[in-house]
Order: C-alpha cells, then sequence, then structure tokens
C-alpha cells in the first residue's frame, strides 16, 4: 500500500469505457503521440490554475525582472500552444 493509497478514499465503484477506432493502431498510435498537453483547453486552464501563486507572489514582489520574463514566456506559451 503506497501512502496515497492511505490518504484517499476506497472507492464506491468502478467504472469502464471502451470506444472503437477503426484505424490501425500505427495511425492511432501517431494521432495520439501528435497531441501536446498544450493542445488540450483543460490543460491550458489547469496549469493557468497551477501558476496563480506565483502570479500573485509576482504581483507583490516584481524586484526580480528574470522572474517575471520566464513566467511570462509560460503564459504566452499557454495562450499560443501551436507556437514554438
Amino acid at each position: 500500500m503506497s501512502l496515497l493509497d492511505a490518504v484517499l478514499p476506497a472507492p464506491d465503484h468502478a467504472t469502464r469505457r471502451a470506444v472503437t477506432v477503426r484505424a490501425p493502431a500505427k495511425v492511432v498510435f501517431a494521432a495520439v503521440e501528435s497531441v501536446s498537453a498544450g493542445d488540450l483547453p483543460v490543460m491550458r486552464i489547469l496549469m493557468g490554475v497551477r501558476m496563480l501563486p506565483a502570479t500573485a507572489a509576482e504581483a507583490r514582489c516584481s524586484s526580480s525582472s528574470s522572474h517575471v520574463a520566464d513566467r511570462g514566456h509560460v503564459r504566452e506559451r499557454l495562450r499560443h500552444p501551436g507556437a514554438r
């Protein structure tokens, strides 16, 4: 038993879902591998929420210009995930 198992409650039920994809496995895996986390809107939202404490700290203390530039770069990547 892991520490995480000790903290999380036991599930009341389990659910399984299946989707039939009518394409060769090679094509499906290539499509899955071509998607990045930035391409998924939910990931962009979660990363934005994750950055809230740092953004609040930045607002309180803007003395370190390199920190501000780094966060600005991350924000820009979240807004425009396709831009590299």
